[in-house]
């Protein structure tokens, strides 16, 4: 388990280290229809959220990841114009299932590929009883010239809520 929180940390730090994001160009990379009751906090109080809460996987904020919140539910978002390989969300679904296949602890898991209104987007859901569980949302555009990596963290207790923020997205 631990061997799995620290790759998929160190795979998603790595992924969004390198993203180019402000908060004024974000709707030029890509669209989100988020929820008007997120709350969008404060370098500090995104600080004390992630560290105040056991067993949520998340590192501190960036200038490249725009970050939310509603109740227990942590919403990070990050993007780019950096090209990616046309096989790169058949590669973060590979890697996904491995880890999943190598007993992480999740009593429900799910990964699917899928074309939504010209976008492919790659879907990883992770639930586990005894910490957060996750929404990992990965997606990129017809050419792969732009990506976005979405993280939803919550609490087993608020599963229908973060499944609506998900679908919104």
């Amino acid at each position: 388990m631990k061997k799995l929180i620290l790759t998929i940390s160190i795979l998603l730090c790595t992924i969004l280290a390198k993203a180019q994001v402000q908060e004024k160009n974000f709707d030029g990379i890509i669209n989100f229809g988020l929820p008007n009751y997120l709350y969008k906090p404060s370098n500090s109080e995104i600080v004390d959220f992630i560290t105040s809460r056991k067993g949520l996987m998340y590192h501190l904020p960036s200038k490249n990841i725009l970050f939310y919140t509603h109740n227990e539910i942590l919403l990070g978002l990050s993007a780019s114009k950096r090209t990616v390989k046309s096989t790169y969300l058949e590669g973060q679904k590979e890697f996904f299932d491995y880890m999943n296949a190598q007993g992480t602890g999740t009593t429900s898991y799910s990964s699917v590929i899928k074309n939504i209104n010209n976008t492919r987007v790659l879907i990883v859901h992770e639930e586990r009883p005894t910490s957060y569980c996750s929404y990992y949302i990965y997606a990129t555009n017809t050419n792969n010239s732009k990506r976005a990596t979405i993280g939803i963290d919550y609490k087993l207790s608020d599963k229908a809520e973060a499944q609506k923020i998900a679908e919104s997205i």
